[in-house]
């Protein structure tokens, strides 16, 4: 997200079976993972599921307003991560930058 906006926006990169398994618990099963990522009501449904968790250990401020799910490797070779896969936030920024405008714009 963005340190210097009130709400929290987050790019998730779930695992493809542990959300196709998932899916299929919320009605979605069948749907490939590319589909289960654009869905509309799998977003929001995850979004709920993922605060509710958060909810236990994070103040109410620090949830997340607004999230996409996405399939994106993070390596090595594109430049995503060290040799010692920490994140390279500022790539992780520039990568998903409009991504987190059009998430932003829609929570205001």
């Amino acid at each position: 997200g963005n340190t210097s906006k009130s709400k929290i926006a987050a790019v998730i990169i779930p695992d493809e079976d542990n959300l196709q398994k998932w899916a299929a618990t919320i009605g979605k099963g069948g749907m490939s993972y590319s589909e289960l990522l654009e869905d509309p009501a799998v977003n929001t449904k995850f979004i709920t599921v993922v605060n509710a968790f958060a909810n236990t250990k994070l103040k109410s401020f620090e949830l997340a307003a607004k999230i996409r799910l996405v399939d994106v490797a993070l390596t090595v070779e594109n430049d995503m991560v060290t040799p010692t896969f920490k994140k390279k936030r500022p790539c992780l920024k520039r990568h998903f930058s409009q991504m987190f405008d059009v998430m932003y714009s829609e929570i205001n």
